[in-house]
């Protein structure tokens, strides 16, 4: 439970004094001491809260939602980060690289939901609501964190196609498109599912897209021809429009800090 907490965090200091003071928990000395330990450590976190000033909070916040990711998250960023690279050199035609990139938007799409719909299985909205940094907030962090990795993965992907004289254009357009169409088919899917299917509902429609991708270069490869170029772009436009639409139905949702709605399965604490 505490693996991704670090160690000199008032987290680990209070897990540390709770396990040093079980033994004397019954004994009314100890108990007071320990709570008197509880109430320094708080006054301390508060004092370091106030010696960072409003302005340093929002990119501490960031920083810290950077370093909770798991870095399984990051890997795999770099891993379809460098399928882009290597896909604008498979196949001397054109269609297999814009295979390769468009299949590696749909994953790279996956990878961010994951990240990004994280907190829907937990329902906490009297929690986040009380919080500094409540679901909207974090919601919006990780979308920006995922956000600007996808985005230097675009450029990477799109310059090493224009090195190989296909179009950088065109491949953005083939890229862009699964991975927005996922993205925002992810997050409504998440946004409807019951809390604890939340992330798998998202996985679903970003492995569908992705493989839909791979089946149209078998069953139709004239669709990753040059001639269908305007296609992708219309498909850009379409999927992004939809996209920004469950953004910010996603962020409303963080807004009643992912509370269960009626009809979606419960938890014992809510019978």
């Amino acid at each position: 439970m505490m693996d991704h907490i670090p160690d000199r965090s008032p987290e680990r200091e209070l897990a540390r004094l709770f396990r040093e003071e079980r033994e004397g928990w019954d004994r009314e000395a100890g108990r007071a001491s320990l709570v008197e330990a509880c109430v320094a450590a708080c006054e301390a976190e508060a004092a370091a809260l106030g010696r960072r000033g409003p302005e340093a909070s929002l990119p501490a916040f960031l920083a810290a939602q950077a370093r909770f990711t798991p870095p399984g998250a990051w890997v795999a960023i770099a891993a379809v980060c460098a399928l882009t690279v290597a896909g604008a050199g498979v196949g001397a035609d054109g269609p297999a690289a814009f295979q390769a990139l468009s299949s590696a938007g749909g994953l790279l799409a996956l990878v961010c939901l994951v990240g990004v719909t994280r907190s829907k299985p937990f329902g906490m909205g009297e929690l986040e609501s009380s919080c500094p940094f409540n679901a909207v907030s974090v919601s919006f962090a990780r979308l920006l964190l995922f956000g600007v990795p996808s985005v230097l993965v675009f450029a990477l992907g799109s310059a090493s196609a224009g090195a190989q004289g296909l179009g950088a254009a065109r491949a953005l357009a083939l890229m862009a498109a699964p991975y927005l169409t996922a993205c925002a088919g992810g997050l409504m899917c998440a946004r409807r599912a019951a809390g604890p299917d939340a992330g798998r509902a998202a996985v679903a429609w970003a492995s569908s897209v992705t493989a839909a991708s791979a089946l149209l270069f078998y069953a139709a490869p004239v669709a990753y021809a040059a001639a269908s170029a305007w296609a992708w772009c219309l498909a850009c436009l379409a999927s992004g429009s939809w996209c920004a639409s469950e953004i910010h139905a996603w962020l409303g949702e963080g807004a009643r800090g992912f509370a269960p709605r009626r009809g979606d399965v419960r938890s014992p604490l809510d019978i």
